[in-house]
C-alpha cells in the first residue's frame, strides 16, 4: 500500500510538472511576471533531489524534452532564447541550488550561487546576441520597451473595460500606465531574481519544516544550520553604496542599473529583518497566531513595515541585535 501510494505522488508530481513545463514555454516570457511559478517548480524538483538526489536529473530531463516536443508546433526558431530561458529560471536554479546544498553548502551560499551563475549565464547569452546581431543596445532597447509596452497597454486597458471603466478615465491614465510599465520593464533583472531566490528560500523552508513534523526521512535537510542566526555578508553594504553612487551620477536608463542593484540587496536585508523579528518571536515564545498576524501586517501594510524590516536588517550588519557575532567568536 505504501509503494503504491508512493507510485501515485510520484505520478503526479510528475505530471504537474510536465503541465507547468508545457504553459511556461507555450506563455515563453510572460512566464516569468508570475511569481507562482517559481514556487510551484522550486517545490517540486527540491522534492525530487531530496528523495532521488542525482538520479532526480532523469525525470526532469524527460519532462523538459516532453513540454519540448509538445509545444513544438507552435513555436518557431526565433523563439528558442525564450525556451533556454524558461529553461534554465524555472528547472536548471532549482536543481542546481539542490545539489550545492546536498554538498554541505550552506543555504544561503546555495541559493546565491545557483541563482547568480544562471542569471549571469543567461546575461552573457544576450550580450552574445547583441554583439552578433550588430544590435545597438540602447536604441533596439527603446524598441522593445514600447513594443511591449504597447501589448500589455492593450490587455489592461481591455481589462479596464470589461471593469466597466469609461474611455476618457482610461484615456487619462494610460500615459501614466505606459511609463510604470517601461519602469517595470527596465526593473525585470532584479525582479526575477528576486523571484528566483525567494521561491528557494520558501519553498526550502516548507519542506524542511514539513519532513521535520512528519518525523520522515531529513538526510537531505541538515540540522547543522540554525537559520534564525543567519545574517548577510558585511560586503553587500558596499552594494548599497555603489548603487547608490549610479542612481545619483548616471543619467537616462543606466540609473536603472543602480535601482536593480539596490532592489536585490534591500530583498536580502528584508529576509534578514525577519530572521530577526522570528528569532525573537521564538526566544519569547511567542504565541504562532500572534506571529501570523504579525507577518500578515508585514505584507498588507508593505509601505511602512517594509522599508523598517529592510533597515532593521540593514542596521543588524553594525548592531547585532541577536549577538550573532558573540556567538560565533565563542
Amino acid at each position: 500500500m505504501y509503494k503504491f501510494k508512493k507510485f501515485l505522488s510520484i505520478f503526479f508530481i510528475t505530471f504537474l510538472l510536465y503541465l507547468l513545463i508545457t504553459d511556461c514555454l507555450a506563455a515563453g516570457y510572460y512566464s516569468f511576471a508570475n511569481p507562482f511559478f517559481y514556487l510551484f517548480f522550486s517545490f517540486i524538483i527540491i522534492w525530487y533531489f531530496k528523495n532521488y538526489k542525482g538520479a532526480s536529473i532523469l525525470p526532469a530531463a524527460i519532462v523538459c524534452f516532453a513540454g519540448i516536443m509538445s509545444v513544438y508546433n507552435y513555436i518557431n526558431y526565433g523563439r528558442s532564447i525564450e525556451i533556454l530561458s524558461v529553461i534554465l529560471i524555472f528547472v536548471v536554479i532549482p536543481y542546481a541550488f539542490s545539489y550545492l546544498y546536498n554538498k554541505k553548502l550552506s543555504l544561503a551560499k546555495a541559493v546565491s550561487f545557483s541563482v547568480l551563475s544562471i542569471y549571469s549565464l543567461l546575461f552573457l547569452f544576450f550580450a552574445a546576441y547583441v554583439y552578433y546581431n550588430n544590435a545597438y543596445l540602447y536604441s533596439d532597447l527603446g524598441y522593445y520597451l514600447n513594443k511591449y509596452a504597447g501589448v500589455i497597454i492593450i490587455k489592461v486597458i481591455n481589462i479596464y473595460k470589461q471593469m466597466g471603466i469609461s474611455d476618457t478615465l482610461i484615456a487619462k491614465f494610460k500615459p501614466e500606465l505606459i511609463i510604470i510599465l517601461k519602469d517595470v520593464f527596465l526593473l525585470a533583472p532584479s525582479i526575477l531574481i528576486i523571484f528566483s531566490w525567494f521561491s528557494l528560500w520558501l519553498c526550502f523552508i516548507l519542506l524542511k519544516n514539513r519532513i521535520s513534523k512528519d518525523g520522515s526521512d531529513n538526510s537531505f535537510f541538515r540540522t547543522d544550520e540554525n537559520l534564525l542566526n543567519w545574517k548577510a555578508s558585511d560586503f553587500l553594504i558596499i552594494g548599497l553604496i555603489i548603487g547608490l553612487i549610479i542612481i545619483v551620477f548616471a543619467a537616462g536608463l543606466y540609473k536603472f542599473i543602480g535601482y536593480n542593484i539596490i532592489i536585490i540587496l534591500a530583498s536580502v536585508f528584508f529576509i534578514q529583518g525577519l530572521t530577526i523579528l522570528s528569532f525573537y518571536f521564538k526566544k519569547n515564545n511567542v504565541n504562532k497566531i500572534l506571529r501570523f498576524f504579525a507577518y500578515a501586517l508585514i505584507l498588507l501594510f508593505s509601505n511602512p513595515f517594509l522599508i523598517f524590516i529592510i533597515m532593521l536588517g540593514i542596521f543588524d550588519e553594525w548592531f547585532d541585535f541577536r549577538k550573532v557575532n558573540s556567538i560565533k567568536l565563542k
